[in-house]
């Protein structure tokens, strides 16, 4: 997220500049091809001019060693672009007033890739991110984060599709184990927290309140054999009725 945002920064004001703090060192600057430094900057940018802007094609080479391969319009990164950095990671794509806005993929020097939707530089919109451990995110995206609906894909074989809220599992889901158990409802920063109903592969079902992953609060307990287990839970330990637990809380604080 860091490099995104200064390579927007970057972009940003090397569209301000425009022609004037360049020293055109080869061909036609005006209008036409040639090559202008820029002593403000020191890098370079080799391409297409009219009336003394950069329009059209053309390659900005930045002291770093990253690249920028794309259209201009009016002294704008506008249009289609290709931005290498010097350790590898690529992004391709659409861009507008020099930041990445429309659609785009970006591959990072890891080997993870992201392709979907780009607004003001960040990842925005519907788009699908794949980590080179095989697991995969596809839904929806808000200032580089998973917010919204989405479906997250482990290279095990789990899947949980739902709500996401910066990044983490949180609202209402599904989360779905490749041994046949499900659990179905709310979420609070990637843990069972809330109502839900949780179904063994075995068949057995519990069905009530969870906090933090645990069945903690009130809720039924049903086994495949039709036994049942009605009340109060806490950590996942059956602690008896409603009725039950309230008269042993009373006890104790009479003692």
């Amino acid at each position: 997220m860091r490099r995104f945002r200064q390579l927007a920064l970057g972009l940003v004001l090397f569209s301000m500049a425009g022609h004037s703090w360049g020293d055109c060192i080869e061909g036609d600057c005006f209008n036409g091809q040639g090559k202008e430094t820029y002593i403000f900057f020191g890098k370079v940018y080799e391409g297409d001019f009219k009336d003394g802007q950069r329009t059209g094609k053309g390659k900005y080479t930045w002291a770093s060693g990253d690249v920028y391969e794309c259209d201009f319009k009016d002294g704008l990164i506008t249009g289609q672009g290709k931005y290498t950095w010097a350790n590898g990671a690529v992004y391709e794509g659409d861009f507008k007033d020099g930041q990445r806005n429309g659609q785009g993929k970006y591959a990072s020097a890891s080997g993870n890739v992201y392709e979907g939707a780009f607004k003001d530089g960040a990842r925005t919109g519907k788009g699908k991110y794949t980590w080179t451990s095989g697991n995969v995110y596809e839904g929806d995206f808000k200032g580089g984060k998973r917010t919204g609906k989405g479906k997250y894909t482990w290279a095990s074989g789990n899947v949980y599709e739902g709500d996401f809220k910066a990044g983490q599992i949180t609202g209402k889901g599904k989360y779905t184990w490749t041994k046949g158990a499900v659990y179905e409802g709310d979420f609070k920063d990637g843990k069972r927290t809330g109502k839900g109903k949780y179904t063994w592969a075995s068949g057995d079902t519990y069905e009530g309140d969870f906090k933090d992953g645990q069945r903690t609060g009130q809720g039924k307990y049903t086994w495949a054999s039709g036994s049942v287990e009605e009340g109060v839970f806490q950590d996942n330990k059956y602690l008896g009725t409603a009725a039950s637990v309230e008269r042993t809380r009373k006890g104790n604080v009479l003692r």
